[in-house]
């Protein structure tokens, strides 16, 4: 069997590519290419790599996963926030944030700096809940700065992600859709509320902008992604730093690895810690695939994972003649960019002369087949 590790926006913004970054790139493939197959029928709210993970876990066969009642971002994030959740309800995401006025138009202004704290979260889930209750919707706690809604009402609704909408007006981002009525009444219901908010007239004080302004995304039906009839047997093990791939985990009845990433990156503890994920990665994967997932905002932290998770995961799999299957997906200024690398066995044990970092990326697409041939042989 082999390890899938997924490496979700990394630093190529701060002008730091992958290869750049990551040590020791020369070990981590025999096999190269640049791009990944995507399923043509993803609904646009669908993260890329979250929606060919989806596929992944369905066994490769995109027409396993069912894309029409839209992507399930509240109940995969309320999986991966440890909720026991009923499938059978509409799930979302609530998010907060601040609308502008520009001229004669309201346009988000959704600063990552500023968003909310974790006391500021719970207080507004607590300033929120009895009006979304009298609505039919229950807010339950997230992961971060989200929250996440619950109703036995159907709700279907395409809605683009917040963290796209920077500078957008809000005329022409507004939710589509049969439930969209619904949602606009819970904004709007939102927005009076918040208006009114002791937590927002802190920030304030503070010379933050207020949360002005509600936003849900992700909302459909928890049931509805796998045609369970056409997925293969749960049989792997995963960890992920991101709610929404832990939870596809989850869904697909993986078992998560029982390790907890430390606090800090600092330390010789921190590095042990880290590279005890190596570690079981590598074992479990005697017994099955693996899938290990990471989010990453900048070069430094991409770099220590490389060197306290990669390298010692490459050692351990060629060592017991194990695969790795290195899937990056790069935001830059030129939008996104993805790139992969295989290697198994003495492959990956393989000295520099073999490899060049420069080669990184450079080959064919990854198509679905592939993949599973590489993470299941």
């Amino acid at each position: 069997m082999a390890v899938v590790v997924i490496m979700q926006n990394n630093a190529a913004a701060d002008g730091c590519t992958f290869s750049q970054a990551m040590p020791g790139i020369y070990h981590l493939a025999s096999e190269t290419g640049k791009g990944i197959q995507l399923p043509g029928n993803m609904p646009r709210a669908t993260p890329a790599m979250m929606g060919w993970l989806a596929v992944m876990l369905a066994g490769g066969q995109p027409d396993a996963v069912r894309w029409d009642p839209g992507w399930p971002e509240g109940y995969l994030v309320a999986l991966g926030s440890g909720l026991d959740c009923d499938p059978s309800l509409t799930w979302g995401v609530l998010l907060l944030s601040h609308l502008r006025q520009n001229r004669d138009q309201l346009v988000f202004d959704h600063n990552p700096e500023e968003r909310n704290t974790g006391n500021e979260v719970m207080e507004f889930l607590a300033t929120l809940a009895p009006p979304f209750a009298e609505l039919g919707w229950r807010i339950h706690p997230g992961d971060g700065d989200s929250m996440i809604l619950s109703t036995t009402r159907e709700c279907q609704v395409d809605v683009q992600p917040l963290q796209h909408l920077h500078g957008k007006s809000l005329q022409t981002v507004l939710p589509q859709g049969e439930g969209a009525g619904m949602l606009l009444t819970l904004m709007t219901t939102g927005q009076l509320v918040l208006a009114r908010a002791e937590t927002n007239s802190r920030r304030l004080q503070r010379g933050l902008p207020p949360m002005n302004t509600p936003w849900i995304q992700g909302v459909a039906r928890g049931d509805a992604l796998f045609d369970r009839n056409r997925i293969p047997p749960a049989s792997g093990n995963y960890w992920c730093s991101d709610t929404v791939a832990s939870g596809l985990g989850r869904y697909a009845g993986w078992t998560r690895l029982p390790w907890t990433a430390p606090a800090s990156t600092r330390g010789a503890d921190s590095w042990e810690s880290w590279q005890g994920l190596a570690t079981l990665a590598a074992q479990a994967a005697a017994n099955g695939p693996v899938f290990l997932q990471f989010s990453i905002a900048n070069t430094p932290m991409l770099t220590h994972i490389g060197h306290t998770v990669i390298h010692p995961l490459v050692q351990l799999l060629g060592n017991a003649n194990q695969g790795l299957l290195l899937v990056v997906q790069e935001t830059g200024q030129d939008g996104q960019n993805w790139s992969w690398g295989f290697g198994r066995g003495k492959q990956l044990l393989a000295q520099k002369r073999f490899w060049r970092p420069r080669t990184w990326g450079q080959g064919t697409v990854l198509t679905m087949e592939r993949a599973q041939e590489f993470w299941l042989s």
